[in-house]
């Protein structure tokens, strides 16, 4: 082992114990790429996952994923039990096609199946096997097509899919790897469409496979067919519709999938017994994905709510007599994406993992996969992945006290909280602000905050909050959420004035008052008009207060009956443009020193060119360089935050100045630059698109569409200091060694995020006395009883 050691005082020694070397490699994707936080990656998966495997201790799952808690991963990703991790580069291939559908383990090895075209650039295609190190096509040749399923038996891999080849033989959909060749199963499985085997069972002798096709050889047979170790065999009539999975369990061949047969009364799922197929009660209401045995029962997982008459939220298991749910099961992600369970897998020690598209499990956050323990859920990596879980999710709004950072949106899960499209950040995690109700999905399309009278005020498109029933505004008072007049139709913008809360948006009357788009709320009294836009479209998207005016922008000509274009001031009695203005939708307004900022969709301010930002002075609209463009005229600025003399900016926008700034860049007074590789939504998405922003301290925080910050993953919420390295050592750290004014010792440690490190100390480097356990990243230690030694050294080691 290597000890780097430093004299303090000539008695005083801190040692780092060297464990990590050659564990962590760091690659920045672009300069600036540290300065983004690597802790807002989701709780599990980004994406929908297709595959789950379970082998020596490590759960692994492929699908769409592009990371895996806060590790970039490509499609496909495992976890340790504590912390995810990528399989090298992953697989790729083309722009939306490139997937993983299958995971399979020998017991040492890993195998993937999917579409692809490349495994780390070790010419495996389609099909890939992972050693644990590194990537390998195996020996026989690849596919011609995608894999679909996989199923290990002793020394023999059979595989599934659409490919009619593997290593040049010819196998339709269907072959066997004994280890060294492909093999054919008669002449495979063919239909008049494109036909697929994606469900594999073995029973030693005879081999079934479920999926879409009409025939299996020579025989007819309709989506599911018996190998005899000779020839094909139909089951039956088969079934009318896709056979997705297949699993054996006492004396039964159990087919699962999204098929029915009336004269059985069979619904999507049924049993073989041998010679006839028989209905498993009333079946389930909707689709069986998988099948998983582990001999004493049958899990069933899919779309679902109820099988055989009992409630079963997308997972049940059969344990031969009963059906029994696993906790409230799969929920997840509302309108628009049904949630599902789409695979299983079982580890050594009894637990369930399933994978698919959800984001709940009996009120666990998770995302698109989660543990099962016997007697309750758990989420991977749920202690130190802080992002967002939403189908199409974004976050719309944010806002900072100076001590909590309060984010608003498309959104049903911030870390592993379940929350209302409204959250609270308090520097280390998540928390609700105020009940969730059970079956409401957010609609929180704008997200506005203000502070005043000791309240926070929020706005949106939602009817109720937390249980409460309140129109498209609300206000929180620390425990509850209160209705304060609704509004009808969207609040896109709060500010408060020291005396007032300002409310913008598309709405004709909030409170009972008259008022479009603009309205002032007198806390405990009620809502009165100041003036109202008028002209364009009449909408109001931003609100901001200096200390002395109000400003408004826009889509409007004028305001309070003055003429204004998109933007305007309020002097406490007087509505005034500012200049004349600028040529079209103004979306954000940011101040400082009586200079103001705006962003927006326009082009020009005031006859001046001025791409979709630019500032006012007191007497004149002036640019910032090029601005910000992107392709087309279809860029536009969400939000802007200003930090002394940088002023940042957010929006659908992917060029600053002619460099390239996917979503989000600074202004420093002369110059545009970028914060890193900015923001991406995915991989095949492209560049994401930042809808928020607020600053606390030296932090600032983002929020919008987009699924990475920088090379960190950061599902719609991310954090950006250039005041710190978010590159965790290559090695525990112990630094800033230092004796305080009270004669105790203190110095500060640094570790890797989700790793657990033991603080040791001792006076002779060979009895080391436990002093601290810690997962905390950043933490400074001081030792109460460093005066009752001559001297000591200290030194940080991995915990078990």
């Amino acid at each position: 082992m290597n000890h780097a050691t430093r004299q303090l005082s000539a008695r005083f020694a801190v040692t780092v114990l060297s464990l990590l070397s050659g564990l962590f490699t760091v690659f920045a994707s672009a300069p600036g790429d540290e300065h983004w936080d690597n802790q807002f990656g989701p709780v599990g998966a980004s994406d929908q996952l297709w595959a789950a495997a379970a082998v020596g201790g490590k759960v692994y799952v492929g699908g769409l994923l592009t990371a895996a808690g806060n590790t970039k991963a490509n499609f496909i990703a495992g976890y340790d039990g504590t912390n995810w991790f990528p399989l090298n580069n992953g697989v790729s291939g083309g722009l939306n096609t490139t997937y993983i559908f299958a995971l399979a383990s020998d017991g040492t090895n890993v195998y993937a199946g999917g579409w692809f075209t490349n495994a780390d650039n070790s010419g495996a295609r389609y099909l890939a096997r992972w050693d644990g190190n590194s990537w390998s096509p195996l020996a026989g040749g690849n596919p011609n097509s995608i894999v679909e399923a996989i199923k290990i038996s002793g020394t023999n891999m059979f595989v599934g899919g659409v490919f009619t080849t593997n290593g040049g033989v010819q196998v339709n959909g269907i072959a066997r790897w004994d280890g060294s060749n492909w093999n054919p199963f008669g002449s495979g499985v063919t239909g008049s469409f494109t036909p697929v085997v994606v469900a594999i069972e073995y029973d030693g002798a005879n081999l079934y496979v479920g999926g879409r096709f009409t025939q299996a050889g020579t025989v007819n047979a309709t989506n599911i067919a018996q190998w005899n170790g000779t020839t094909w065999l139909p089951m039956g009539n088969g079934f009318a519709g896709s056979v997705l999975a297949l699993a054996r369990y006492g004396g039964y061949l159990y087919a699962g999938g999204d098929f029915t047969d009336a004269s059985l009364a069979i619904t999507n799922l049924a049993k073989w017994d041998g010679s006839a197929w028989s209905a498993v009660g009333t079946g389930a209401n909707q689709t069986v994905r998988d099948l998983l045995s582990d001999g004493a029962n049958l899990y069933v997982g899919g779309d679902f709510t109820e099988i055989d008459s009992v409630t079963a939220n997308r997972i049940v298991k059969w344990d031969g007599a009963n059906w029994l749910p696993l906790g409230d099961g799969v929920q997840g992600f509302g309108a628009g994406a049904a949630p599902g369970v789409y695979k299983m897998a079982l580890d050594a020690k009894g637990r369930l993992f399933i994978a698919g598209n959800f984001n709940q499990v009996s009120g666990v956050g998770v995302s698109h996969v989660a543990g099962w323990d016997g007697t309750s859920w758990f989420a991977l990596g749920g202690t130190t992945s802080k992002g967002m879980t939403h189908f199409l999710g974004q976050v719309h709004g944010l806002f900072s006290d100076g001590t909590n950072v309060y984010a608003g949106g498309d959104f049903t899960e911030a870390g592993k909280v379940i929350v209302n499209g409204f959250a609270q950040w308090n520097r280390t995690n998540w928390s609700a602000l105020g009940s969730v109700v059970n079956g409401q999905q957010p609609a929180v399309t704008a997200g506005a905050f203000t502070s005043g009278g000791g309240y926070l005020f929020a706005g949106g498109s939602f009817t109720n909050v937390g249980g409460t029933p309140a129109g498209r505004i609300a206000q929180w008072d620390g425990s509850q959420w209160n209705n304060v007049g609704d509004a009808d139709g969207t609040v896109r913008a709060l500010a408060y004035d020291g005396n007032y809360v300002w409310a913008g948006g598309i709405f004709t009357n909030i409170g009972g008052v008259y008022s479009p788009a603009l309205a002032v709320l007198s806390i405990g009294s009620g809502w009165f008009s100041l003036g109202s836009p008028s002209g364009g479209g009449a909408v109001v998207n931003a609100i901001a207060w200096d200390g002395t005016y109000v400003y408004v922008g826009g889509n409007f000509t004028s305001m309070g009956g003055v003429s204004a274009t998109n933007i305007a001031r309020f002097d406490g009695s007087t509505w005034s443009s500012l200049g004349n203005g600028v040529n079209t939708t103004v979306n954000a307004i940011a101040l400082t020193n009586g200079v103001v900022y705006a962003g927006g969709s326009f082009t020009s301010a005031s006859g001046v060119s001025a791409n979709r930002v630019a500032r006012w002075d007191g007497s004149a609209w002036s640019a910032l360089g090029s601005g910000l463009t992107g392709s087309g005229s279809s860029a536009t600025v969400s939000a802007l935050a200003v930090d002394g003399n940088e002023v940042y900016a957010v929006g659908s926008f992917t060029n600053a100045g002619g460099i390239y700034t996917p979503g989000i860049a600074k202004w420093n007074g002369t110059s545009w630059s970028t914060l890193g590789s900015g923001l991406y939504f995915s991989i095949s998405a492209g560049a994401g698109s930042g809808k928020a922003l607020t600053l606390m301290g030296n932090d600032l925080f983002v929020g919008g569409a987009f699924s990475s910050a920088g090379d960190k993953p950061s599902m719609f919420i991310a954090r950006w200091n250039d005041r710190l390295n978010f590159y965790p050592p290559p090695h525990p750290l112990l630094t800033r060694e230092a004796w305080l004014s009270n004669g105790l010792f203190r110095f500060r440690f640094t570790g890797t995020s989700g790793e657990s490190y033991i603080l040791q100390g001792s006076t002779d480097l060979s009895t080391w006395t436990p002093l601290l356990t810690n997962s905390i990243t950043l933490y400074d230690f001081t030792d109460a009883l460093a005066t009752n030694y001559d001297y000591r050294f200290y030194r940080a080691v991995l915990a078990p």
